[in-house]
């Protein structure tokens, strides 16, 4: 099958983990065709599997890429990881492996959902990493009631991609 006849949807989806996979493990440049092919020939595979009464497309291109990039990631980590320990130390290293896998996770699946929000709330969800709620309405302009509903915006993206301070505790991801 060839690139043309792969959905946009999934060719971008693909180059995105492709692209992130590369920026946050063991991975180089040189290896993002080659991790694009294998997240896209992986969708390949699946494709015929996917069942329109179960979900949409959307959500099946989305669950496949991000289940095989997260695999990819691991090897990558792993094999970054133990390339920088003697035979012996490997083992001691799986729980770090574990716990950079979850964050790794964490970190696609939060810019999943980023990536897919206006951009005014892309641009709230910055400055709230940096400034408190009454700090971005006196750098915006914003009144404080605007502000508020937009942060009740961002949890609710967040909480229909799953990731909630109850699924945070669970991965270990709450700080």
């Amino acid at each position: 099958m060839s690139a043309a006849a792969i959905d946009p949807l999934v060719l971008r989806q693909a180059e995105i983990r492709a692209s992130r996979i590369v920026g946050a493990t063991g991975y180089t440049r040189d290896d993002w065709e080659d991790l694009r092919q294998e997240l896209l020939l992986d969708y390949v595979r699946r494709q015929p599997r996917f069942d329109p009464a179960r979900g949409d497309q959307r959500g099946f291109v989305s669950g496949v890429l991000r289940n095989h990039a997260a695999k990819l990631a691991r090897a990558g980590i792993r094999a970054e990881i133990g390339s920088e320990l003697p035979d012996d130390s490997r083992e001691l290293c799986a729980c770090a492996t574990t716990r950079v896998e979850a964050d790794l996770h964490l970190r696609i699946d939060v810019q999943t959902v980023l990536s897919r929000l206006p951009e005014h709330l892309r641009t709230l969800a910055l400055q709230l990493t940096e400034m408190s709620p009454r700090e971005v309405c006196r750098e915006s302009g914003r009144s404080r009631s605007c502000i508020y509903r937009w942060i009740a915006e961002l949890r609710r993206a967040f909480v229909a991609a799953g990731i909630t301070a109850a699924s945070l505790a669970m991965r270990g991801g709450a700080r």
